[in-house]
């Protein structure tokens, strides 16, 4: 899976949160052609944003995003500051993931030995998302 990896803000829209905006507010199609180049070249467009899952999944749908995967050592691996420490962060969100695929919360893949671990949120029988509260609901 190739993926390209885009904040929104600032990155892929524009003033106003536009994908035809530049910062300054001119009209631009160079987002658009991005997109475009990475249908293309058959590159998943990731949205990592300091937004609201809401407002991300939206964008999302907007600009054809159709995956919700996501490479697990891209969760915390950003914010470690010491290389030394990487391996003890990475362990424990695998661990943590694990735990969240037990709880049916969560499901992870990796397409053979040593490549990337992806996950994603549980998609439930109609297409859904499970969610803790839809699991305790039921």
């Amino acid at each position: 899976m190739r993926c390209v990896y885009t904040d929104l803000d600032g990155t892929l829209l524009g003033k106003g949160a536009s994908l035809f905006r530049t910062a300054e507010g001119d009209f631009t199609l160079l987002a658009a052609r991005a997109l475009e180049a990475c249908h293309r070249a058959g590159a998943e467009v990731v949205i990592k944003s300091g937004r609201r899952r809401a407002q991300v999944m939206e964008d999302a749908r907007l600009i054809g995003q159709t995956s919700d995967w996501a490479r697990l050592d891209e969760f915390l691996i950003a914010f470690v500051v010491e290389p030394a420490v990487a391996a003890t962060v990475f362990a424990s969100s695998f661990a943590s993931a694990l735990e969240l695929v037990r709880e049916g919360v969560a499901e992870i893949h990796q397409k053979e030995s040593f490549a990337p671990i992806y996950m994603r949120k549980r998609v439930g029988g109609n297409g859904s998302a499970t969610t803790h509260d839809a699991q305790e609901t039921a």
